[in-house]
């Protein structure tokens, strides 16, 4: 699983649970997803109204 694809799957859960897939590989790539969350933060962070 690319990282933006684990980034897609964790933007949206049902019911408040993430795929455990999504997770697991989350937590192997962390440093790339972890800098892609940030980015998009950042973009949330500057598009404030």
């Amino acid at each position: 699983m690319e990282v933006k694809e684990i980034i897609e799957s964790l933007k949206y859960n049902k019911d408040g649970k993430f795929q455990k897939e999504s997770v697991l590989e989350a937590r192997k790539k962390q440093k790339e997803v972890t800098e892609e969350l940030l980015n998009e933060l950042e973009k949330v962070a500057n598009n404030i109204s």
